[in-house]
């Protein structure tokens, strides 16, 4: 798997006065909206999350993603983390 990662692009998270935030090697953004967005990039998945967050840019060629907006918290998502499907899901039906 470190070698694995190694053969990948770098991966690099740049937040500017912590209210916009560019994040490179996204593959996908799988859900967002003004406190949480989730995504999955070569490295594994985020959460980021804050508040009036909106999306930027997404550039699926360039797999560059923008968010604008006060960012509180960004966390790499572990097996041991919460699932990111069923984290939507009991947002949906609460």
């Amino acid at each position: 798997m470190e070698q694995e990662n190694k053969l990948k692009s770098n991966h690099k998270v740049e937040i500017t006065d912590r209210n916009e935030t560019k994040i490179t090697c996204v593959n996908k953004l799988n859900s967002f909206n003004d406190k949480e967005f989730y995504l999955e990039t070569d490295f594994g998945n985020m959460q980021i999350t804050g508040s009036n967050m909106t999306l930027g840019k997404m550039d699926v060629e360039n797999k560059v993603l923008v968010i604008n907006g006060n960012i509180n918290s960004l966390r790499y998502l572990t097996k041991n983390s919460k699932d990111i499907n069923s984290s939507i899901w009991k947002k949906l039906f609460r």
